[in-house]
């Protein structure tokens, strides 16, 4: 085995050792990321169906800022 090399319990070599609390920004990452990409196409969406009623004029549809 070489040096940096890591070994699961059953002594097969891991590819993907596991982040070992690096300060707690590992999990901000993994919990944030996802959140922000769903926010982010929530947004995208919310535009475009924003366009869409004004472009019919829609008496329902938000006044555009």
């Amino acid at each position: 085995m070489k040096p940096g090399q890591v070994l699961t319990a059953l002594g097969a070599l891991d590819l993907f050792p596991l982040f070992a609390h690096e300060g707690g920004w590992d999990e901000i990452a993994i919990v944030a990321a996802p959140l922000l990409l769903i926010a982010s196409l929530l947004y995208i969406a919310n535009r475009r169906v924003d366009a869409k009623l004004a472009e019919r004029g829609d008496p329902d549809a938000p006044p555009h800022s």
